[in-house]
């Protein structure tokens, strides 16, 4: 058995796009420009690398002033090994890492918010024992734990290595 045809659909013209060269053709001055800045400079790599260093992440960093470049922009400024922020990037990375190890500290220490001032079945004030702020703190310690044994295990891992004077693996002999 036969089916049956379907009408001819009409026949459309070919619409025309421009080309990525066609539409680069458009002069600087009259096309406005847009969104985040990516071109590098030392003052803007400067206030990037200051932030790093008091323990920001880069991810915040980029999100909380359109006038920053993109994350993505910063990361490849920071991977290319010849460009003038890779050295300036690593040791504020460093830097910023050590200041969260110390914020560990301040988190731990940091008890106001540990009891919550009520009033008893009598109506006299009382204490209770705030229980997620708490399980906060500890959420935000261990958080910064993990992630400086990852990013400089030699310093903050929980593995030490043991190995020979030269740095190679340690053998061990043993001896009847």
């Amino acid at each position: 058995m036969a089916r049956p045809r379907k009408p001819a659909a009409k026949k459309q013209k070919a619409k025309t796009k421009k080309t990525v060269i066609e539409s680069a053709s458009i002069p600087e001055t009259t096309a406005p420009k847009r969104g985040r800045p990516s071109a590098y400079t030392p003052e803007l790599g400067d206030l990037i690398c200051r932030l790093l260093s008091q323990g920001k992440t880069l991810t915040s960093i980029c999100k909380a002033d359109d006038s920053l470049p993109a994350h993505n922009t910063v990361l490849g400024w920071a991977l290319d090994n010849e460009h003038p922020f890779f050295d300036q990037y690593a040791r504020a990375r460093l830097i910023g890492y050590h200041t969260m190890a110390d914020e560990t500290l301040d988190v731990a220490d940091e008890a106001s918010s540990d009891w919550i001032d009520t009033q008893d079945s009598d109506g006299k004030p009382a204490q209770k024992f705030n229980a997620e702020a708490v399980a906060r703190s500890r959420l935000r310690v261990d958080t910064r734990k993990w992630l400086l044994s990852k990013c400089l295990p030699k310093i903050y891992g929980d593995k030490i290595a043991l190995t020979d004077p030269d740095g190679g693996t340690l053998k061990v002999e043993f001896v009847r």
